[in-house]
C-alpha cells in the first residue's frame, strides 16, 4: 500500500521543525493547521495550549497526520473541583506519522517533554 504524499518523508532529508506558542487551542489551532499545511513539518513543538486532560484529545482529532505526545498543565487543578479563573500552560509534541515508528517518548511533564528517535 503506498503511503499519501502527507505521510512520506520529505525528498530532500531534511528534519523540518517548528516551535509554536498557541496562547489557547481554540486561539492557535487555526494559525498551527496553516503552518502545517504550508510548511509540513515533521515535528511540531507546542506550548500553551491550554487543554486539560479530558480534552487533550483534539490533539489528535485535529492533526490526525501526526502523533501526539502531550501533557496538560492544568491536571492538579481540574483533579481538586471546579476550573475557576482562565486555562494555563501544556505542552505537547506533534511528530509525522512517516516518523512514527522510529520515535519513542522519553519523558513528559506539564512543562517540557522529551522524545528520542
Amino acid at each position: 500500500m503506498a503511503l499519501s504524499h502527507e505521510l512520506q518523508p520529505p525528498s530532500d532529508n531534511k528534519l523540518r521543525i517548528i516551535t509554536y506558542n498557541m496562547h489557547g487551542f481554540n486561539q492557535g489551532s487555526h494559525t498551527l493547521r496553516d503552518i502545517i499545511h504550508e510548511l509540513k513539518p515533521d515535528i511540531c513543538m507546542l506550548q500553551k495550549h491550554w487543554l486539560t486532560p479530558a480534552n487533550l484529545s483534539k490533539l489528535d482529532d485535529g492533526f490526525p497526520q501526526y502523533l501526539c505526545f502531550g501533557t496538560s498543565a492544568m491536571s492538579s487543578t481540574v483533579e481538586s473541583g471546579i476550573l475557576y479563573g482562565r486555562p494555563f500552560g501544556g505542552v505537547a509534541i506533534l511528530v509525522s506519522k512517516h516518523l512514527v515508528s522510529h520515535t519513542q517518548l522519553v519523558f513528559a511533564s506539564d512543562r517540557y517533554g522529551v522524545i528520542q528517535g
